[in-house]
C-alpha cells in the first residue's frame, strides 16, 4: 500500500501530459447526414448514478487556462465571459472584437463568433444573431469539418421565434449526423481529440434539449418526454465524467453545461406532467432544476420553471392550480422587475381564467399585461408574434378584443387594437437610425434612455456571479483580515490534528464572511439598479408626452400611444368614415368597426381570412397580374394549389364577384372611406370596388390626427426611366409618362442618366409638393425594409430602399411610386404595415400612390395623367377615383385600374 501514492502520482502525471488516446467519434458527421433522414431515438445505454451539481466547478475558464475545447483563454476572452454573464453586454462585445483581432486561430475565432451570436440572442437581435452564426459556422467547419454547434444555436433562435419546424429541422440534422454515438464514460488515457469530443457532445446535448423544448412549447408533451429523458441521461453521463476524481482532470464542465441541464430538467418536468400527470415525479425535476439554477445564480430560472409549469397545468385542465402557479411566477418577476416575463404570464393567466369563465378577473389580468407592455415597449426584446410560455402580444390583443366585443365596448376595443399596432411599430423600429426631424434632440434623448434601461434590465436578469472583483472588495472587512492573519500564522504543512482542524474552521469562517458580504453587495446593487430603472422610465415618459404634442409621427417610433375613438370621430366630416378591420384568426370570420362621425358599429363579414386569401390569389392569377413577374414569390402564385395548412383551395368561379361581395359595405353611406387593414384585408385591391367612393388606406386611425405640416412648396419632381447600367430592363414607356406629366406641371423631368439619387435629393431639397417616380420597384415580404425603388448613379443601378428613406427622408406632400408592387408591405405583430409607404410617411409625406402588382406602360400613363389633373390641386382621393372611372370607361380591365392604391390622405 505504501507504493499506492507513487503509482497514483505517476498515473496522474501521464494523464496531464501530451499522451492520450483517440476517442471514437461519429464518422464524418457532415458527410454522413442526408437531409431527408429522420433521426430515431435509440435508448441511451450508459446508466450512471445520479450526478448532482458540482459546486466547486461552477466557473468559466480564467485567462491562461484552457476551456473545454482546448482553447487558451486570453484576458479579452475572460473579460468577455465575465461581462456576458454579469450583464455588461457592450463590454463583452468590445472584448470579443479585441480578441478576434489578436488571433488567427479558427477554433478561437469560432468561439468568439459563437459567443457573439449568443449575446445578440440575449438582446433579442435575432437577425444579427443569424448573420453572426454564418460566420461562426465557417470557422467551425474549418476546424471540425462540420458546423453542428452553430446549427444548434440557429435552431435555438428558431425556438425563440416559435419557428418550431425550422428548429426541429436543424436539431434533426445534428442528430442524424451524429447518429447513435454515445459519450464514453471510462477512459484509459486522456483523449487526444478532446476538442472534437467536446464539440460533438455539446452539439448533441443542445439538439436533444432543443427537441424537447420545441415539443413542450407546442404542448406535445408525449414527444417532449422521450427527448427530455434521453437528454437528461446524456447530461448525467457528462457530469459523471466531469465529477470523476481522475477523468474530471481532463474533461471538465463549466457553467453553460449546468445551465443547459437545468433547462432540460424544466422541460422534462413539464413533459412528465403533461404526458402522464405524475405530479410527484414532475415536481422532482422542477426542484432539481431550481437547485441548479440557484447554484449558478441564474435568476430567470425560477420564473421560467414556474411559467412552464403553469402552462402545462393549464394544458391538462388544472386551471385553478395553473393560476396559482402563474401568480407565484408573477410575484417573483415583480420582485425582480422582469417585465418581459410579467406580461406573458399575465396573458397566460388571463386565458386560464377565461376557461374558468372568470371573465372579469381575466380582463384584469390582460389589462395588467397591457400596462406592463406600455411601460417597457421599446426597451425589451423585439416581439414578432413570438410565443413564449404559449403566449405572444397578438394573443393579448386578441383576448382583449374578444372580451370587448362580448361586452359591446367598442371604444375600448378601438384603443386596444390601435395600441397593439403602435407597440408593434415601436418594437420594429427600436434599433433603427432616427430620421432627421424637427425634434431630433428629444428623440435622441429617448433613445439614449432606452439604451441605459436596456443595459440595466440585462444586468438585473443575468447570471449574478461573484468573481474575483467581488472577493477583493470585501477584503477590507476587519474581521476577515483578522482571520486571514490567524490563518497565515498556522504552518500549512503541519500534520498536527489541531492545526488541520483550526485551519479548516478558519477557512470556513472566511468563506461565510465572503458569502454574506457578497450577498449584501448583490442585494444593494439590485435595489440601486431597480431604482435607477424607475427614474429613467419616469424621465422617458415625460419626454414622450412632450414629443407627442410636438410631432406624433416621430413619437410613434419610440412610444406606443393610442388616441380615443372620440378624438378620431371629431376629425371625420359628414362625408367620411373608417372601416377598421380587426385582427382575427385564419378560420374566423372577418370583423371590422365601421366608424362615422356619430356612430361605431361592428360588422361581421361572411368570409374568413383564409377564404379571402384564396379568392385573392385566384383573382390575381385570373387577371394575369403575375404573368410578367420577375420574383420567385410572384412566379409561385400560379403553382399554388394548397394553402399553408395543406387544404386544397376551392376554386371560385368568379373571384371578382366574390371579392366585391366581401367589399360590400351597405352600411357605409359616405362618399369617402378610410381603410385600416388587418392580415389579408391589407392587400384588397380597392380600386376594383364597383361603388363610386373615394378610398384611401391608412396605417392606423390615429393617422388622421397627423400634424405633419405641408411643405408649403409648389415644387414638382418627376423621374422616368433611370439608367440601370444593364442590370434591369429599361422602361421606355415611363419616358412618355414622365413627359406627359411634366407638360401638365410645366417642368423638366429627370430622365435616363439624369435620374440619379443625387439629382432627386437636390431637386427635392427641403421638400416639394409632388415627387413622381416612374421606375422599377421590388418588394421583399421577408425583409420589408429592404423593399426598394431603383434610380441611377454614375450610369449604374442605384437601390433606394425603405430603410434608406427612413434614415434620410425625401420629403414631398405627395409621392407617386409608378413602379411594380411598391404598395406592398409586410404585416407584423400588431398589423402594422412596414415597407416603402411607411418609410415615406415617417419622412413627412402626407399621401402615397403605388401599385399592388405589375401593370402595362400605356395603362399606367393613362391612369397617372388623369390622376395628376386632380392631384396638382391636392385632391388625391378624388383623383384616384376619377382616374379609375376614366380607365374603366375607356375599356381597360380591372387588372390595370385596380392595381393602384392611395395610402394616407390629403387632409
Amino acid at each position: 500500500m505504501r507504493y499506492l501514492p507513487i503509482i497514483l502520482n505517476t498515473f496522474i502525471g501521464l494523464l496531464l501530459t501530451g499522451c492520450g488516446t483517440n476517442v471514437a467519434l461519429p464518422p464524418s458527421p457532415a458527410e454522413k447526414h442526408s437531409s431527408s433522414s429522420i433521426f430515431k431515438i435509440k435508448k441511451y445505454t450508459n446508466h450512471m448514478p445520479y450526478q448532482d451539481i458540482n459546486k466547486k466547478k461552477i466557473q468559466m475558464p480564467r485567462a491562461g487556462e484552457k476551456n473545454a475545447f482546448g482553447i487558451l483563454v486570453s484576458k479579452e476572452i475572460e473579460l468577455a465571459y465575465d461581462s456576458y454573464l454579469g450583464g455588461d453586454i457592450s463590454k463583452a462585445l468590445k472584448a470579443l472584437d479585441t480578441a478576434s483581432k489578436r488571433t488567427k486561430d479558427n477554433l478561437t475565432l469560432w468561439q468568439i463568433s459563437f459567443l457573439k451570436a449568443k449575446i445578440y440572442m440575449l438582446l433579442g437581435l435575432d437577425a444579427d444573431a443569424q448573420e453572426e452564426i454564418k460566420i461562426s459556422a465557417k470557422h467551425e467547419k474549418v476546424h471540425f469539418k462540420h458546423s453542428l454547434n452553430s446549427t444548434a444555436l440557429r435552431g435555438e433562435i428558431y425556438l425563440m421565434e416559435s419557428e418550431f419546424d425550422k428548429a426541429r429541422a436543424d436539431f434533426n440534422y445534428i442528430l442524424s449526423s451524429i447518429g447513435d454515438w454515445e459519450l464514453p464514460t471510462s477512459y484509459g488515457m486522456p483523449p487526444s481529440n478532446m476538442a472534437e469530443l467536446v464539440s460533438v457532445t455539446t452539439a448533441q446535448l443542445r439538439a436533444y434539449t432543443g427537441m424537447a423544448a420545441s415539443y413542450v412549447l407546442e404542448n406535445k408533451y408525449i414527444e417532449a418526454k422521450t427527448w427530455a429523458e434521453e437528454s437528461e441521461a446524456r447530461f448525467n453521463s457528462v457530469h459523471y465524467v466531469s465529477n470523476h476524481g481522475l477523468y474530471g482532470m481532463f474533461i471538465k464542465s463549466n457553467l453553460d453545461s449546468y445551465y443547459g441541464r437545468a433547462m432540460n430538467m424544466v422541460m422534462l418536468g413539464s413533459a412528465i406532467l403533461g404526458a402522464t400527470k405524475d405530479y410527484d415525479k414532475a415536481d422532482y425535476y422542477y426542484k432539481q432544476a431550481s437547485k441548479f439554477f440557484n447554484t449558478i445564480n441564474y435568476e430567470k430560472g425560477e420564473i421560467i420553471s414556474l411559467s412552464l409549469k403553469a402552462k402545462t397545468l393549464g394544458f391538462i385542465g388544472k386551471f385553478e392550480e395553473a393560476n396559482k402557479v402563474a401568480l407565484g411566477a408573477i410575484k417573483v418577476a415583480n420582485k425582480k422587475k422582469m417585465y418581459d416575463f410579467i406580461w406573458r404570464i399575465e396573458t397566460l393567466r388571463g386565458e386560464y381564467l377565461i376557461k374558468e369563465n372568470k371573465i372579469n378577473e381575466a380582463q384584469i389580468a390582460f389589462r395588467n399585461a397591457s400596462n406592463v407592455i406600455d411601460l417597457v415597449s421599446g426597451d425589451l426584446k423585439t416581439d414578432f408574434s413570438k410565443r413564449r410560455f404559449g403566449t405572444g402580444k397578438g394573443d393579448l390583443t386578441y383576448n382583449l378584443m374578444k372580451i370587448n366585443i362580448k361586452q359591446k365596448d367598442y371604444s375600448q376595443l378601438f384603443i386596444d387594437v390601435e395600441n397593439s399596432r403602435a407597440r408593434a411599430f415601436v418594437d420594429i423600429m427600436r434599433n433603427r437610425t432616427i430620421a432627421t426631424t424637427n425634434n431630433n434632440q428629444i428623440l435622441n434623448e429617448i433613445r439614449n434612455i432606452d439604451k441605459q434601461i436596456k443595459k440595466l434590465v440585462i444586468e438585473n436578469t443575468s447570471f449574478s456571479l461573484s468573481g474575483n472583483k467581488s472577493q477583493t472588495q470585501v477584503q477590507h472587512s476587519e474581521e476577515r483580515e483578522h482571520l486571514v492573519a490567524k490563518l497565515n500564522d498556522i504552518d500549512p504543512d503541519s500534520k498536527s490534528m489541531v492545526d488541520v482542524s483550526t485551519r479548516k474552521r478558519i477557512i470556513k469562517m472566511i468563506e461565510d464572511i465572503d458569502k454574506k458580504a457578497t450577498s449584501v453587495k448583490t442585494i444593494t446593487h439590485k435595489l440601486s439598479n431597480l431604482q435607477e430603472q424607475e427614474k429613467l422610465r419616469s424621465k422617458r415618459k415625460a419626454l414622450v408626452k412632450r414629443l407627442i404634442k410636438l410631432e406624433p409621427q416621430s413619437a410613434s417610433v419610440v412610444s406606443s400611444f393610442a388616441y380615443k375613438i372620440e378624438d378620431i370621430q371629431k376629425k371625420l366630416t359628414d362625408e367620411a368614415s373608417i372601416v377598421y378591420f380587426l385582427p382575427v384568426k385564419a378560420d374566423e370570420k372577418i370583423k371590422a368597426l365601421l366608424i362615422t362621425q356619430n356612430s361605431v358599429k361592428l360588422k361581421i363579414f361572411e368570409l374568413t381570412q383564409t377564404k379571402l386569401s384564396n379568392i385573392m390569389q385566384q383573382y390575381l392569377v385570373k387577371i394575369g397580374a403575375y404573368d410578367n413577374s420577375l420574383t420567385s414569390q410572384m412566379r409561385s402564385f400560379k403553382k399554388k394549389t394548397k394553402t399553408t395548412e395543406g387544404e386544397v383551395i376551392a376554386t371560385v368561379k368568379s373571384p371578382l364577384n366574390a371579392l366585391h361581395n366581401l367589399l360590400s359595405l351597405k352600411e357605409i353611406k359616405t362618399s369617402r372611406v378610410y381603410i385600416v387593414g388587418s392580415g389579408a384585408t391589407t392587400y384588397i385591391p380597392w380600386g376594383t370596388y364597383n361603388k363610386s367612393i373615394e378610398v384611401s388606406l391608412i396605417p392606423n386611425a390615429s393617422w388622421l390626427l397627423n400634424t405633419s405640416k405641408s411643405t408649403n412648396s409648389n415644387g414638382v419632381v418627376i423621374v422616368g426611366n433611370p439608367n440601370y447600367g444593364g442590370e434591369l430592363d429599361q422602361l421606355p414607356g415611363t419616358v412618355k409618362e414622365a413627359q406627359a406629366l411634366s407638360k401638365l406641371y410645366g417642368i423638366k423631368p429627370l430622365l435616363y442618366k439624369n435620374a440619379t439619387i443625387e439629382n432627386v435629393k437636390k431637386d427635392v431639397g427641403s421638400g416639394v409638393k409632388v415627387l413622381h417616380l416612374a421606375t422599377h420597384g421590388v418588394f421583399y415580404s421577408d425583409k420589408p425594409l429592404d423593399s426598394a425603388i431603383f434610380l441611377s448613379q454614375d450610369s449604374k443601378l442605384y437601390t433606394l430602399s425603405a430603410k434608406d428613406i427612413f434614415k434620410s427622408p425625401i420629403k414631398a406632400d405627395l409621392v407617386v411610386l409608378s413602379a411594380c408592387e411598391t404598395g406592398m408591405g409586410a404585416n407584423v405583430a400588431g398589423d402594422d404595415l412596414l415597407g416603402l409607404p411607411r418609410s415615406f410617411f415617417l419622412g413627412g409625406t402626407k399621401a402615397i400612390v403605388s401599385s399592388l402588382w405589375p401593370i402595362d406602360d400605356e395603362g399606367t400613363k393613362e391612369f397617372m395623367t388623369e390622376f395628376h389633373k386632380y392631384a396638382k390641386d391636392g385632391e388625391y382621393e378624388k383623383g384616384l377615383l376619377k382616374a379609375k372611372e376614366h380607365l374603366k370607361a375607356k375599356g381597360y380591365p380591372e387588372s390595370v385600374y385596380g392595381a393602384f392604391v392611395l395610402y394616407g390622405t390629403s387632409l
